[in-house]
């Protein structure tokens, strides 16, 4: 990401298997250990991957959030929904360059 000049920010992520176990308590507990975001895939992937004994890759990026403090929805803003190809790309490289 440096190379390509793409700003980051590397963050604390909690993997869920559904947004209704997302209690305010949690959320609350999880914010207070540092995670930024939450998602719902990486864990099974991440299983899934340890099971089998394969390397596995994951790339993230946000494209919308929930404000717990506000309860509000934050929809997909014009300057996040490039074309899903380039985030593609961009995965690929950094996946390749892992790899090395």
């Amino acid at each position: 990401l440096k190379q390509a000049s793409i700003p980051y920010q590397e963050v604390m992520t909690w993997s869920t298997d559904g947004f209704y176990r997302e209690t305010p308590d949690k959320v609350k507990r999880r914010l207070a250990a540092g995670a930024k975001v939450v998602d719902m895939e990486a864990s099974s992937i991440m299983a899934w991957s340890q099971f089998r004994k394969s390397k596995v890759y994951q790339f993230f990026y946000t494209a919308e959030y929930v404000d717990h403090h506000n309860r509000t929805w934050d929809a997909r803003h014009e300057e996040r929904t490039a074309d899903a190809m380039t985030f593609f790309t961009i995965a690929l490289t950094i996946a390749k360059e892992l790899e090395r």
